[in-house]
Order: structure tokens, then sequence, then C-alpha cells
């Protein structure tokens, strides 16, 4: 068990680069913020439940001081010896602060047509609302929240350079705003006429015939991770779609995603080659997309570190990886663009890759491309082998140049 904090303790705690959390007494945290302020939180597991929750106290203030949150955090902790969840508004959903709402949508945890959401989207909910939105709004009243508050919390976001952060928060607080508005929890959604903040920015990153050619003959630390990248870019799946794959999704040389596994909630094919079906060992993978994603990016930075022809690094290899930054997902555009070159539609490119269809074409066009996806696939893989021997060099021709 933790050291237990007293009041004098929790004032002289210091500020640090990345936020921090230190136990105060049974349940209670103190968050402390690299900006300096420091959040109480009440931490619980419900009777017979597995999984740990965070509830937040509010702000430490003159207000809501030591005494305050101590007594707070008993009067919960008997709640939920009883068996009731204090995160839980005990009448109809009626919920008062802005941490409720989100609480509450996150207990839910269904879209607008009510179908369960994602793990992934729901930590992107969780991220986005524990590292910007709960400390700047999360114990104001929901019916109280206007632009005025919610406009400098943005702008904070976009000046620590974040612009891509700025736009997750704005269209992550907007659904949960739609959301208390859907159960008459506010009467208007105040972001409804607000622009988007910030921008998502779009990466162009495409490896060249040569880059192709170092990637698949580098050692790597990880050689499952190896594996698995080596499959995003000879088949063009998502990342965690190919680090979640099973011997129970293959037949033969196809692999049927289930909708469960996928981006768009629909189904999908994927062709696998002779090469691509020999990466597969094993019924599954036992490390995760998150793994995958770490194992590349040292070994790019080992390349920066320790240039070409450099002594090992003493204790052990540093596998580095020599080829400009990039992540997994530009593998995925790697071979969209390099299936451009080589002369299939945009409409092709997005069945293999599992994109979702749009407008009229969804609605009518009910063709499931077999013949394409094989088709497609093995092109593609012919163009890699050729890459593997050095019969092709130079960059993969980009996807708009492509088509025109």
């Amino acid at each position: 068990m933790a050291k237990t904090l007293t009041a004098l303790g929790v004032e002289r705690l210091s500020v640090k680069s990345k936020l921090y959390t230190r136990r105060v007494a049974e349940n209670l945290y103190i968050k402390v913020m690299p900006t300096g302020k420091k959040f109480w939180l009440f931490r619980y597991v419900m009777p017979g439940g597995l999984k740990g929750r965070n509830l937040s106290l509010g702000e430490l203030t003159e207000a809501n001081n030591f005494k305050t949150a101590t007594a707070k955090a008993e009067e919960y902790r008997l709640k939920v010896k009883d068996g009731i969840d204090p995160a839980i508004p005990e009448k109809n959903d009626d919920c008062h602060t802005l941490q409720d709402v989100y609480d509450l949508f996150m207990k839910k945890g269904v879209d607008r047509a009510g179908n369960p959401l994602r793990e992934s989207t729901l930590k992107s909910y969780y991220w986005a609302f524990e590292k910007d939105i709960l400390p700047a709004l999360g114990d104001m009243e929901v019916t109280d929240i206007r632009k005025k508050h919610i406009l400098p919390m943005l702008e904070a976001i976009e000046e620590r350079g974040a612009p891509n952060q700025a736009n997750q928060v704005y269209r992550r607080l907007q659904r949960v705003l739609s959301f208390a508005a859907a159960r008459d929890l506010i009467e208007f959604n105040p972001m409804a006429t607000m622009e988007p903040a910030g921008k998502t920015q779009s990466r162009d990153r495409v490896l060249t015939a040569e880059e192709i050619k170092t990637f698949m003959a580098w050692t790597s630390r990880s050689e499952e991770a190896h594996r698995i990248l080596k499959l995003v870019l000879l088949t063009g799946a998502r990342p965690g779609e190919v680090a979640g794959i099973t011997s129970k999704e293959i037949s033969g040389s196809w692999w049927k995603i289930p909708a469960a596994r996928t981006k768009t909630g629909n189904e999908h094919l994927v062709y696998l080659t002779t090469e691509a079906k020999a990466l597969l060992k094993g019924d599954s993978f036992t490390i995760s997309r998150h793994v995958v994603d770490r194992c590349l990016a040292r070994a790019l930075k080992s390349a920066v570190d320790f240039p070409e022809g450099s002594p090992r690094r003493k204790g052990g290899q540093h596998y580095p990886l020599y080829i400009d930054k990039f992540v997994p997902h530009d593998l995925r555009r790697t071979m969209a663009t390099g299936l451009a070159a080589l002369g299939f539609s945009d409409e092709i490119i997005d069945v293999v890759q599992g994109r979702q269809k749009r407008g009229v074409v969804a609605v009518y066009n009910r063709h499931d491309y077999i013949a394409e996806r094989k088709r497609a696939a093995l092109a593609w893989n012919r163009r890699v082998q050729q890459i593997i021997a050095g019969e092709v060099a130079g960059k993969v021709v980009n996807i708009r140049r492509a088509s025109a």
C-alpha cells in the first residue's frame, strides 16, 4: 500500500514536466498537472467488480481543500460499500457537472445508433477528457457551459503545438454534449454552431522502392512486430486488424476480418498471397499494435542515435532501421500508392483496404469484388518481390499522378 499524505504533504507536492498521481488516503488521490494545478481523484472498485474506476472530485482550492476532499471521499467510500456507484446519478440520469455526463456517456458506451463503441474509440474519449477537457471544464454545471468556456481550452491546446489533439478534443466534447442534449440534460449543445478547432494533418509519407527493400530486410528486435508490419505492407490491412488476426479468421487463401474488428463495422475479405501466409506462424500474434508502434519508433530512433557504421551499443545490438521516419499506417498508404501506380482504380484500392463505401454506391453497389481483390493482391505482391530482388528502383508513384 502506497504511503498516505497529510494536508501539508499535498501542498508540498512538486510540479513536474508530466502529470503524476499520489495516494492521499483510502480511495483518495491527488493528480498534479504540469501547469501546477492539482485535482482530487476518488479511485474505487464496485463490490464484485474487477475494473477500477476514477471519479474526479475537482481541483484543489481553498474551498475544495484537504478536509473537504477527504470528507467527500469517505462519503463515496460508504456508498461503494453499500453497492452504490457514486459516478452514476441517482435519479433518472439527472446529471449536473460535465464529469457526470462524461461518466454516464462512457458507461453507456454506444454511438448515436445505439451500437457499442469500439475499445479504441472509448480510449480516444478517455484521453481527450482526462488530459484536457475534465481539468478545464469537468466541475462546471453542464447547463452553464458556453463557447466562451470551450474556446480558451481549445486555443491553449493549439498554442502548445498540438492541432491534431485540439481537433480530437473538439470532436469528443461535441459528441458528449450532443449526448447530453439528446437526454434533455441540457436544452441545446453550445458547440452546435462552433467551427472545428485545429485540423488533423493528413500524412503523405510513402516508402520508396529502396526503403521498402531496406524495410523488408531489416532485423527487428521483435521478429513478431516485423512480421505484423510486413503484413500491413503486403495486405494493406490496418495495423490493429493484423495484430489481432487469429487462425479462425483464415480459410485457405482468404482472411475474413469480422465486423467487430474493422473500423467500418463491416466484414472485410483479404486475399493472402503465399508470401503473406508465410508470415503467419501459430494461431495468433502475442503482441498488440501499440507494441509494434513502439518497436518501430525505437528502431528509427536508433538509426538516428547510431549512424550506419557506428559500433554496436554496449550491452547488445540497437536494431536500427535506416529509413526516414514513418509510422505503421504509412505502409498501408504505400500499398495503396503502389496499386495506383500499377493501374488499379481508387474504387478497387478502397475495396482491397476495407474503406467504407459512401453515398449511392454504398446503397446500390453490392458486388463483392472477389476476383479484383485477388488480382490486386497478387500484383502488389509481385511488385514487392521485384523490389526486394532489386528489379525496381526509385519512388512509388503518387496516387493522384497515377490516377490521372
